[in-house]
């Protein structure tokens, strides 16, 4: 975004060959084990994962200790 550029790409996360829409900014280099153990990964949509990482990153960040 900085630089000008569109992060949109084509699709690759599947096949996207029958819809109507062919590119999109998806994550590069994302990792759900990087995250969450394998098991919790699997239950999960790349979504929700997203979501989780996001909040947690936005507590981090804003300074929220929960457990005090």
């Amino acid at each position: 975004m900085v630089s000008g550029k569109s992060g949109s790409v084509p699709i690759s996360y599947f096949d996207a060959s029958k819809f109507k829409t062919q590119f999109a900014c998806e994550l590069k280099d994302y990792d759900p084990n990087d995250h969450f153990d394998r098991k919790e990964a699997r239950k999960m949509d790349r979504f929700t994962q997203y979501a989780m990482v996001a909040s947690d990153e936005a507590i981090d960040d804003a300074g929220f200790h929960l457990e005090s």
